[in-house]
């Protein structure tokens, strides 16, 4: 049995991300959502080979399985990318039940409402955990939520 992991590390201007599984980490800036982690999914696999379309993967019966995870084996590979800051930025760090109830307009949508009332972080999350356990999510919901500042 493996666990996924995604996380940031503060260094010098910018932060260093580390992904390893199927959570995920996006950037929302200046309006704009983009995925900046990698899934380690079978599907995923496919869509970065042509084989499956995003629509096709999101349907899958085999979108649950991962090859890369904590606990899978003694060795470990894990995607370590650097990240330059902005004031402004917003990161959001969640686990794949939280993006299988919403999806990426979804997630933008949230946060660009919630950026242009300057809602803090943590109420942020709440609305994002709100929607997911809403349409029934099926597993624990994670989210964590990064404010660049001024």
């Amino acid at each position: 049995m493996g666990r996924t992991l995604v996380g940031l590390y503060r260094c010098d201007d910018g932060f260093v991300l580390a992904n390893v599984g199927d959570s995920r980490a996006y950037q929302f800036r200046e309006g704009s959502l983009t995925q900046l982690s990698e899934d380690h999914s079978l599907v995923m696999a496919q869509v970065r080979q042509g084989l499956l379309s995003s629509d096709e993967a999101a349907r899958s019966p085999e979108r649950r399985v991962i090859y890369r995870a904590l606990g899978m084996s003694s060795e470990l590979e894990v995607d370590i990318v650097p990240v330059a800051l902005e004031p402004g930025d917003l990161y959001l760090l969640c686990s794949d039940r939280l993006t299988d109830a919403v999806d990426g307009a979804g997630l933008g949508g949230i946060l660009a409402k919630t950026t242009a009332t300057a809602t803090e972080p943590e109420s942020i999350c709440g609305q994002l955990l709100q929607v997911a356990l809403n349409r029934q999510a099926q597993d624990n919901v994670t989210a964590v939520l990064v404010r660049v500042g001024p």
